[in-house]
Protein backbone atom coordinates (compact mmCIF):
# COMPACT_ATOMS: atom_id res chain seq x y z
CA UNK A 1 0.00 0.00 0.00
CA UNK A 2 0.73 3.30 -0.75
CA UNK A 3 0.66 6.50 1.19
CA UNK A 4 1.55 10.28 0.95
CA UNK A 5 -0.33 11.50 3.73
CA UNK A 6 1.82 9.99 7.37
CA UNK A 7 -1.24 10.55 9.51
CA UNK A 8 -2.34 7.92 6.95
CA UNK A 9 0.43 5.49 7.81
CA UNK A 10 0.17 6.74 11.18
CA UNK A 11 -3.34 5.00 11.66
CA UNK A 12 -2.27 2.21 9.72
CA UNK A 13 0.19 1.20 11.68
CA UNK A 14 -1.37 1.65 15.03
CA UNK A 15 -4.11 -0.94 14.20
CA UNK A 16 -0.69 -3.32 12.65
CA UNK A 17 2.85 -2.88 12.10
CA UNK A 18 3.84 -3.85 8.93
CA UNK A 19 7.36 -5.97 8.32
CA UNK A 20 7.99 -3.91 5.40
CA UNK A 21 7.98 -0.03 4.90
CA UNK A 22 9.83 1.89 2.39
CA UNK A 23 10.13 6.01 3.21
CA UNK A 24 10.71 8.14 -0.17
CA UNK A 25 11.81 11.14 1.23
CA UNK A 26 14.38 13.65 -0.92
CA UNK A 27 15.84 15.14 2.51
CA UNK A 28 18.04 12.51 4.68
CA UNK A 29 17.04 14.53 7.40
CA UNK A 30 13.83 14.29 6.82
CA UNK A 31 13.69 10.35 6.40
CA UNK A 32 15.57 10.10 9.63
CA UNK A 33 12.47 12.04 11.70
CA UNK A 34 9.97 9.38 9.97
CA UNK A 35 11.86 6.87 10.48
CA UNK A 36 12.03 7.70 14.10
CA UNK A 37 8.27 8.64 14.09
CA UNK A 38 7.88 5.08 12.58
CA UNK A 39 9.85 3.60 15.51
CA UNK A 40 7.73 5.45 18.05
CA UNK A 41 4.67 3.74 16.81
CA UNK A 42 6.46 0.04 17.01
CA UNK A 43 7.20 1.03 20.19
CA UNK A 44 3.99 1.68 21.58
CA UNK A 45 3.00 -2.53 20.06
CA UNK A 46 5.79 -3.96 21.11
CA UNK A 47 9.29 -4.35 22.17
CA UNK A 48 12.07 -3.56 19.43
CA UNK A 49 15.50 -3.45 19.43
CA UNK A 50 16.47 -0.45 16.74
CA UNK A 51 19.23 -1.02 14.56
CA UNK A 52 20.39 1.20 11.34
CA UNK A 53 22.75 -0.37 8.44
CA UNK A 54 23.86 1.13 5.16
CA UNK A 55 23.62 -0.85 1.73
CA UNK A 56 26.89 -2.31 2.66
CA UNK A 57 25.59 -3.80 5.40
CA UNK A 58 22.59 -5.69 3.83
CA UNK A 59 23.86 -8.70 4.90
CA UNK A 60 24.12 -7.57 8.70
CA UNK A 61 20.67 -6.39 8.52
CA UNK A 62 19.18 -9.77 7.10
CA UNK A 63 20.86 -11.39 9.95
CA UNK A 64 19.97 -8.77 12.43
CA UNK A 65 15.96 -9.19 11.20
CA UNK A 66 16.15 -12.95 11.34
CA UNK A 67 17.49 -13.15 14.87
CA UNK A 68 15.26 -12.67 18.19
CA UNK A 69 13.37 -14.61 20.63
CA UNK A 70 9.78 -15.00 22.10
CA UNK A 71 11.96 -13.31 25.10
CA UNK A 72 14.12 -10.75 23.48
CA UNK A 73 13.46 -7.55 22.06
CA UNK A 74 12.21 -8.00 18.49
CA UNK A 75 14.51 -6.46 15.60
CA UNK A 76 13.68 -3.04 14.15
CA UNK A 77 16.10 -2.33 11.15
CA UNK A 78 16.66 1.14 9.16
CA UNK A 79 18.83 0.40 5.58
CA UNK A 80 19.08 3.68 4.75
CA UNK A 81 19.73 3.97 0.65
CA UNK A 82 21.87 6.43 -0.23
CA UNK A 83 22.96 4.92 -3.34
CA UNK A 84 21.67 2.38 -5.92
CA UNK A 85 21.33 -1.31 -4.57
CA UNK A 86 23.99 -3.53 -6.24
CA UNK A 87 22.33 -6.74 -7.35
CA UNK A 88 23.77 -9.07 -4.85
CA UNK A 89 22.02 -6.65 -1.96
CA UNK A 90 18.63 -6.24 -4.03
CA UNK A 91 18.62 -10.11 -4.11
CA UNK A 92 19.44 -10.64 -0.47
CA UNK A 93 16.68 -7.79 0.58
CA UNK A 94 13.82 -9.38 -1.97
CA UNK A 95 15.10 -13.00 -0.31
CA UNK A 96 13.61 -12.01 2.78
CA UNK A 97 10.62 -10.04 1.56
CA UNK A 98 9.28 -13.20 0.32
CA UNK A 99 9.09 -14.63 4.02
CA UNK A 100 9.68 -11.69 6.35
CA UNK A 101 9.96 -11.85 10.41
CA UNK A 102 6.61 -11.30 11.44
CA UNK A 103 7.22 -10.13 14.63
CA UNK A 104 10.58 -7.91 12.93
CA UNK A 105 9.86 -4.47 11.53
CA UNK A 106 12.42 -3.89 7.97
CA UNK A 107 12.42 -0.16 6.91
CA UNK A 108 13.86 0.97 4.04
CA UNK A 109 14.93 4.55 3.13
CA UNK A 110 15.61 6.05 -0.36
CA UNK A 111 15.64 9.53 -1.71
CA UNK A 112 13.88 8.62 -4.51
CA UNK A 113 11.54 6.17 -6.23
CA UNK A 114 13.43 6.53 -9.64
CA UNK A 115 16.48 3.71 -9.40
CA UNK A 116 14.94 1.69 -6.71
CA UNK A 117 13.72 -2.04 -8.45
CA UNK A 118 12.04 -2.99 -5.20
CA UNK A 119 9.83 -0.45 -5.21
CA UNK A 120 6.90 -2.52 -6.76
CA UNK A 121 7.58 -5.65 -4.45
CA UNK A 122 6.94 -3.80 -1.16
CA UNK A 123 4.10 -1.77 -2.59
CA UNK A 124 2.20 -5.43 -2.65
CA UNK A 125 3.61 -6.72 0.54
CA UNK A 126 4.37 -3.82 2.74
CA UNK A 127 3.54 -0.35 3.09
CA UNK A 128 5.19 2.49 1.42
CA UNK A 129 4.94 6.44 2.51
CA UNK A 130 6.10 8.30 -0.49
CA UNK A 131 6.82 11.69 -0.60
CA UNK A 132 8.96 11.95 -3.98
CA UNK A 133 6.25 13.58 -6.45
CA UNK A 134 4.89 15.77 -3.72
CA UNK A 135 4.29 19.24 -4.84
CA UNK A 136 5.52 22.54 -3.22
CA UNK A 137 2.07 23.94 -2.05
CA UNK A 138 1.24 20.51 -1.14
CA UNK A 139 4.63 20.33 0.98
CA UNK A 140 4.27 23.76 2.55
CA UNK A 141 0.80 22.50 4.28
CA UNK A 142 2.49 19.75 5.63
CA UNK A 143 5.35 21.42 7.17
CA UNK A 144 2.50 23.98 8.58
CA UNK A 145 0.85 21.07 10.01
CA UNK A 146 4.29 20.19 11.62
CA UNK A 147 4.74 23.57 13.19
CA UNK A 148 1.40 24.20 14.16
CA UNK A 149 1.19 20.81 16.09
CA UNK A 150 4.62 21.74 17.37
CA UNK A 151 3.05 24.78 18.63
CA UNK A 152 -0.21 23.24 20.01
CA UNK A 153 2.15 20.31 22.10
CA UNK A 154 3.67 24.05 24.20
CA UNK A 155 0.56 25.48 24.56
CA UNK A 156 1.49 28.15 22.02
CA UNK A 157 -0.73 29.55 18.93
CA UNK A 158 1.02 30.73 15.70
CA UNK A 159 -0.52 33.91 14.52
CA UNK A 160 -1.41 32.57 10.31
CA UNK A 161 0.92 36.08 9.55
CA UNK A 162 3.13 35.18 11.33
CA UNK A 163 3.41 31.82 10.27
CA UNK A 164 3.15 33.06 6.36
CA UNK A 165 6.20 35.23 7.42
CA UNK A 166 8.34 32.59 9.02
CA UNK A 167 8.06 29.94 6.09
CA UNK A 168 9.11 33.22 4.23
CA UNK A 169 12.14 32.80 6.23
CA UNK A 170 12.83 29.40 6.49
CA UNK A 171 11.75 28.05 2.99
CA UNK A 172 10.45 24.22 3.50
CA UNK A 173 13.64 22.30 4.24
CA UNK A 174 12.20 20.46 7.30
CA UNK A 175 15.52 20.79 9.21
CA UNK A 176 15.88 24.73 8.65
CA UNK A 177 11.91 24.82 9.60
CA UNK A 178 12.45 23.02 12.81
CA UNK A 179 15.77 24.31 14.04
CA UNK A 180 14.17 28.14 13.63
CA UNK A 181 11.31 26.97 15.34
CA UNK A 182 12.88 26.21 18.32
CA UNK A 183 14.98 29.30 18.52
CA UNK A 184 11.09 30.93 17.88
CA UNK A 185 9.92 29.06 21.33
CA UNK A 186 13.63 29.68 23.30
CA UNK A 187 12.65 33.72 22.13
CA UNK A 188 9.30 33.89 23.17
CA UNK A 189 9.47 31.81 26.48
CA UNK A 190 6.18 31.02 28.50
CA UNK A 191 4.08 33.73 25.84
CA UNK A 192 1.43 31.56 24.65
CA UNK A 193 0.86 34.16 20.86
CA UNK A 194 3.69 33.91 18.20
CA UNK A 195 3.46 36.95 16.47
CA UNK A 196 4.87 38.60 13.34
CA UNK A 197 7.42 40.45 15.41
CA UNK A 198 8.82 36.83 17.29
CA UNK A 199 9.46 35.94 13.80
CA UNK A 200 11.38 38.93 13.01
CA UNK A 201 13.36 38.88 15.68
CA UNK A 202 15.26 35.64 15.10
CA UNK A 203 16.27 36.42 12.06
CA UNK A 204 16.47 40.37 11.49
CA UNK A 205 19.86 40.27 13.04
CA UNK A 206 21.99 40.44 9.71
CA UNK A 207 21.54 38.53 6.19
CA UNK A 208 23.97 35.70 7.25
CA UNK A 209 24.14 35.51 11.05
CA UNK A 210 21.61 35.49 13.97
CA UNK A 211 21.15 35.48 17.57
CA UNK A 212 21.00 31.99 17.63
CA UNK A 213 24.41 31.59 15.91
CA UNK A 214 25.90 33.86 18.40
CA UNK A 215 24.66 32.66 21.13
CA UNK A 216 25.97 28.67 19.50
CA UNK A 217 29.55 30.22 18.82
CA UNK A 218 29.94 31.84 22.41
CA UNK A 219 29.20 28.12 24.11
CA UNK A 220 30.66 26.06 22.33
CA UNK A 221 33.20 28.28 19.74
CA UNK A 222 34.62 30.38 22.25
CA UNK A 223 33.96 33.04 20.07
CA UNK A 224 33.54 36.83 21.45
CA UNK A 225 30.53 38.89 20.24
CA UNK A 226 30.81 42.57 19.44
CA UNK A 227 28.26 45.11 18.07
CA UNK A 228 24.96 44.18 19.18
CA UNK A 229 22.46 46.35 19.14
CA UNK A 230 20.83 46.95 22.59
CA UNK A 231 17.44 45.82 22.02
CA UNK A 232 18.49 42.05 20.99
CA UNK A 233 20.39 42.08 24.51
CA UNK A 234 17.99 40.24 26.57
CA UNK A 235 16.65 38.04 23.61
CA UNK A 236 20.49 37.02 22.94
CA UNK A 237 21.36 36.62 27.03
CA UNK A 238 18.13 34.36 26.26
CA UNK A 239 19.33 31.68 23.59
CA UNK A 240 22.90 31.73 25.19
CA UNK A 241 20.95 30.72 28.63
CA UNK A 242 18.90 27.62 26.19
CA UNK A 243 23.04 26.45 25.26
CA UNK A 244 24.08 26.70 29.03
CA UNK A 245 21.29 24.43 29.88
CA UNK A 246 21.47 22.41 27.05
CA UNK A 247 24.84 21.70 27.91
CA UNK A 248 24.38 21.26 31.20
CA UNK A 249 22.07 18.19 30.36
CA UNK A 250 24.23 16.79 27.82
CA UNK A 251 27.32 16.96 30.42
CA UNK A 252 24.93 15.45 32.88
CA UNK A 253 24.12 12.90 30.72
CA UNK A 254 20.27 13.16 31.06
CA UNK A 255 20.01 13.22 27.29
CA UNK A 256 20.96 9.45 26.86
CA UNK A 257 17.70 7.25 26.32
CA UNK A 258 17.39 3.43 24.79
CA UNK A 259 15.82 5.83 21.57
CA UNK A 260 17.49 5.79 18.76
CA UNK A 261 19.79 9.45 17.90
CA UNK A 262 19.07 11.21 14.76
CA UNK A 263 20.99 14.01 15.95
CA UNK A 264 22.76 15.89 14.05
CA UNK A 265 26.47 15.78 13.80
CA UNK A 266 26.61 19.62 15.41
CA UNK A 267 24.90 18.47 18.14
CA UNK A 268 26.96 15.10 19.01
CA UNK A 269 29.95 17.41 18.94
CA UNK A 270 28.44 19.88 21.49
CA UNK A 271 27.15 16.51 23.79
CA UNK A 272 30.97 15.37 23.58
CA UNK A 273 32.14 19.04 24.25
CA UNK A 274 30.04 19.10 27.52
CA UNK A 275 31.12 16.24 28.83
CA UNK A 276 34.53 17.12 28.57
CA UNK A 277 34.25 20.70 30.21
CA UNK A 278 31.77 19.01 32.99
CA UNK A 279 28.25 19.94 34.70
CA UNK A 280 30.46 22.48 37.06
CA UNK A 281 31.38 24.47 34.16
CA UNK A 282 27.64 25.14 32.79
CA UNK A 283 26.74 25.94 36.31
CA UNK A 284 29.36 28.25 36.87
CA UNK A 285 28.24 29.77 33.63
CA UNK A 286 24.51 29.99 34.19
CA UNK A 287 25.43 31.84 37.62
CA UNK A 288 27.58 34.69 35.73
CA UNK A 289 24.64 35.16 33.07
CA UNK A 290 22.33 35.42 36.21
CA UNK A 291 25.10 38.30 37.10
CA UNK A 292 25.63 40.13 33.78
CA UNK A 293 21.35 40.46 34.10
CA UNK A 294 21.50 42.32 37.26
CA UNK A 295 24.47 44.70 35.85
CA UNK A 296 22.34 45.26 32.96
CA UNK A 297 19.76 46.85 35.30
CA UNK A 298 21.49 48.44 37.75
CA UNK A 299 24.39 50.24 36.11
CA UNK A 300 26.76 48.70 33.08
CA UNK A 301 24.74 49.92 29.81
CA UNK A 302 27.70 48.75 26.89
CA UNK A 303 26.23 45.78 26.01
CA UNK A 304 29.95 44.71 24.51
CA UNK A 305 31.45 44.82 28.07
CA UNK A 306 29.23 43.39 29.37
CA UNK A 307 29.80 40.36 26.90
CA UNK A 308 33.32 40.96 26.94
CA UNK A 309 33.30 40.46 30.64
CA UNK A 310 31.21 37.00 30.41
CA UNK A 311 33.47 35.99 28.21
CA UNK A 312 36.69 36.63 30.06
CA UNK A 313 35.33 35.37 33.14
CA UNK A 314 34.09 32.00 31.27
CA UNK A 315 37.10 30.84 29.09
CA UNK A 316 39.96 32.68 31.08
CA UNK A 317 42.84 30.66 31.76
CA UNK A 318 43.59 29.37 35.16
CA UNK A 319 46.93 30.36 36.83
Amino acid sequence: MKFQEFSSVRALLAKELSPVLLVIAREDYERAKIFEEIFAIAQKKGRFQFYKFSCEEVSRAILALSSGSLFAENPFVVIDTDRALKKEEEKSIAAYLKNPNARACLLLGAGEKKGFSLYEEIDARGVIFDLGGERAKDREKRLLQIVLSKCAALNKQMQPEAARLFFAKTGVDLAVVESELEKLFCFVGEKERIETGDVELITSFSDTRNLWDLAEDFVWKKKLIFSVDSSLFYPLLSAIRYQLELGLRFAAGEEKTNEPSFFYKKEEEKRKSAQERGCAFFKRFLRLLYTIDLLSKMQVSSVDLLFSYLHLKMFEKKG
